[in-house]
């Protein structure tokens, strides 16, 4: 199994408990992931909204509630994975890292960064994502070189057959 199923099927079983955590007394009592007053600090950027964040066997968890205090979105993150768990009623949308992200600011950590435009939140993974597959990572490593590399051809006939994956992927 490579690391990037990994992550996600920890990430999968991790945010399953984290919703039966949410549904305990605990959460109830205004104390965890998914109730309006988290006990959690706020890490809110911004006026408008309340955010929080826990984390968990290293997941970092974080829920963006509304002035009133409901619940917007929640998501879990790890090893550049983001997953948006069933709680709250907001749109939102996942981007890959990019130098800019419209909407205003919501949270940020080390992990994520969650703005809000008005219509929804875009929540951008702030982590690189592992690559543990030869051949995938062949072609994002050379997707786009920084200055085109020497051409080398290899002309193949029919008996010839390509045993190295990275090769192959060329």
């Amino acid at each position: 199994m490579n690391t990037r199923r990994r992550i996600v099927a920890l990430l999968v079983s991790t945010a399953m408990a984290a919703l039966t955590w949410s549904g305990s007394a605990a959460a109830q009592d205004a104390n965890g992931l998914g109730s309006s007053w988290p006990s959690a600090a706020d890490a809110s950027r911004s006026a408008s909204f309340h955010a929080y964040r826990w984390v968990r066997n290293g997941v970092s968890y974080v829920q963006v509630n509304d002035r009133n205090g409901a619940p917007l979105v929640a998501l879990a993150a790890a090893g550049g994975t983001v997953i948006v768990l069933p709680i709250g009623s907001a749109a939102v949308k996942i981007v890959l890292p990019s130098p800019s992200v419209a909407g205003a600011p919501v949270y940020t950590d080390e992990r994520v960064s969650i703005s809000n435009d008005g219509s929804g939140f875009t929540v951008q993974s702030l982590e690189a994502q592992p690559c543990s597959d030869p051949i995938e990572c062949a072609k994002i490593n050379s997707a786009a070189p920084a200055s085109p590399p020497a051409a080398t051809l290899r002309t193949m006939s029919a008996q010839d057959t390509c045993t190295d994956p990275i090769e192959c992927a060329k």
